[in-house]
């Protein structure tokens, strides 16, 4: 399986540039996407969904290329996206709403009954299979999006902010899900919560005004994090992020 590329990817809403030049090579494994409000995460797993396109700059996904109509059709094919769903709005019930999206992805029932059945199970939905989507929980809720986004056996994966205001039995489902997931597939995330995202992330990239201040592995993070004067006492992990986010220049970790 290629790799998803991008090459200098820039990103503008009304003058306002979401991301300047971003240069990016995703491999199979999970890349969490990380940085404050506005850094540019949902615009950067926006592009990486197809739901819109870059201003300039190239991305090619497994090698076809999004600007060309029969590539780009193949490319949804082997593609999975979970937005970040706190508004779904719809009458249809979790069990409607998994064979309406399996049905838009072209499975034929035999795949559909298999992959819905195969999701119900590992995301736990079980119980709610009759509710309708707009009454569960956003527990529910981020479970449901990413098994409808599972549906399919997507080659990529993107997922915004699957860990949001869920509880702790949904936060265990998912990771467990995606840490399996991340064998066979390439798996991108972004999302605040820090501890989450680097327990099942192999690598990190942290975004800061449309750029890339960080790309590195949760270890890396950490020995930066080891490096830093931290007179707020915060954990190795926590403060390499701030210190991959301050304008000063960071100290270079103690050779081996």
């Amino acid at each position: 399986m290629s790799d998803v590329l991008l090459d200098r990817v820039t990103k503008t809403y009304r003058r306002r540039p979401a991301l300047q030049g971003i240069n990016l090579r995703l491999t199979a494994g999970t890349t969490a996407i990380m940085g404050p409000n506005g850094a540019g995460k949902t615009t950067l797993l926006r592009l990486l969904a197809t739901a819109i396109r870059p201003d300039s700059g190239q991305i090619r996904i497994h090698g076809a290329d999004p600007n060309r109509p029969l590539e780009l059709a193949r490319i949804r094919t082997r593609l999975g996206y979970a937005p970040d769903g706190n508004d779904l709005d719809t009458r249809l019930s979790v069990l409607q709403f998994l064979h309406h999206v399996a049905a838009l992805k072209g499975l034929d029932i035999t795949e559909r009954n298999r992959d819905i059945e195969q999701q119900i199970e590992a995301l736990g939905l079980g119980h709610a299979l009759h509710r309708q989507v707009r009454q569960l929980p956003t527990g529910t809720v981020r479970r449901l999006l990413v098994a409808q986004a599972m549906l399919g056996r997507p080659q990529l994966l993107v997922l915004d902010e699957p860990f949001a205001d869920v509880d702790h039995e949904s936060r265990h489902l998912l990771i467990d899900v995606l840490r399996r997931s991340s064998d066979h597939l390439t798996v991108v995330l972004a999302g605040h919560h820090l501890n989450d995202l680097a327990a099942i992330a192999n690598r990190l990239v942290i975004l800061k005004a449309g750029t890339v201040a960080f790309d590195n592995t949760p270890a890396d993070l950490v020995a930066a994090g080891l490096a830093t004067t931290n007179p707020d006492d915060l954990s190795p992990l926590e403060a390499g992020y701030l210190a991959a986010l301050s304008d000063r220049p960071r100290p270079e970790p103690d050779p081996m």
